[in-house]
Parts: C-alpha cells; structure tokens; sequence
C-alpha cells in the first residue's frame, strides 16, 4: 500500500491562517511533479471561497512549491467543492473555460490572479 502524501513542514510554513491543504494530485507520466489544491475561506460559512492551485516540484525527495498556477474565487463551498472534484477528469478545453470565467453554472468560478 502506498503512503498518503504528507506536507512538508516548509510548505505548511508557506500557508496563511485562513488556508487548508484540500488535496494533492501527482502526474502518473512525470515522477517529481504534482499539484496542491489549497482552500482559502474553505468553511461551509464563507461567502467567498478562493481555491488556489499550486505547481509542486520535487528534488532530492524533497517536494516545494514551484509556481501557483491559477486562483478562482467561488461563490460557496459548495460550488468549490463540485470544481475540485471535477478537476482531475476535465478536459484542457474544459479547464480553459473555466479559466477564462466561462465555467458552467454548476461551479461558476470568478477567474483572477
């Protein structure tokens, strides 16, 4: 059975108060390359949910935050929810609609950086 992925402290250092680690998706064609969905406002509360896609690299089994991707803001958790479950089955037509503020209404996304 193969370990669950653990965050390392440095990472974790990286992350504000109002920040959850939601998920990591690692690329099963390229060792050393993953993806770190981050929540900000992640709370069934919140008005405004913001989920924050991150590049992680890794060298000399040390992984690191390399670049963020994209931010999009939702109106709900829920919404935020339903694009993160989604997002490793989309196609890259899909995840450019998206990322362009043209997403369904399922999810809805604002498009920003």
């Amino acid at each position: 059975m193969e370990k669950p992925f653990e965050i390392p402290i440095g990472i974790k250092d990286q992350l504000e108060d109002n920040m959850e680690v939601i998920t990591t998706i690692f690329s099963p064609a390229l060792s050393g390359i993953g993806i770190l969905i981050i929540g900000e406002n992640y709370h069934e509360d919140a008005d405004h949910v913001v989920v924050r896609i991150y590049l992680l690299g890794n060298e000399e089994t040390e992984w690191f935050i390399q670049d963020e991707l994209q931010a999009f803001a939702f109106l709900s958790l829920a919404s935020a929810q339903r694009f993160i479950i989604n997002l490793p089955s989309m196609s890259a037509l899909d995840l450019m609609l998206v990322m362009s503020g043209h997403g369904s209404k399922s999810h809805q996304p604002v498009f920003f950086q």
